[in-house]
């Protein structure tokens, strides 16, 4: 018997540093949202804890090392008749220089106001939206 209920949780990682956050560019052959900016994280995988699957996104992603502090947004969307349930995550840097995988292709440090004038994920733009600095 299928489940009656399912969501997707994306889990999401906002790095700061200073006013800036670090931001990255979906590659083109990515689905969903192709060349949309969005912050570095993925999808837990079966019996992974959130802050376990966090850290391995993140590093797969980046190859950054992050502190997981605490969750600090969360957002819904139904896509391609999916329920997805995005949590971000207050993070810093541990260790590590970033160099992106495939998956992405440009990162950048970006302040909130400059992030609202780019081409963003839908989650994303909500978060900013409320954000006020």
């Amino acid at each position: 018997m299928q489940a009656k209920y399912f969501f997707i949780i994306p889990q999401k990682a906002c790095i700061r540093k200073g006013n800036k956050f670090l931001i990255v560019k979906r590659s083109l052959d990515e689905d969903p949202y192709p060349g949309y900016w969005d912050f570095p994280g993925g999808k837990l995988e079966k019996g992974e804890s959130a802050e376990k699957g966090l850290h391995r996104e993140v590093f797969e992603e980046t190859q950054l090392h992050v502190n997981v502090k605490k969750p600090i947004f969360c957002y819904t969307e139904v896509l391609k008749e999916k329920n997805l349930l995005f949590i971000v995550y207050d993070c810093s840097i541990k260790n590590g220089k970033i160099k992106l995988s495939s998956e992405h292709s440009e990162y950048q440090w970006a302040t909130r106001k400059e992030i609202l004038q780019l081409k963003a994920e839908p989650y994303m733009k909500a978060f900013f939206r409320i954000q006020k600095n």
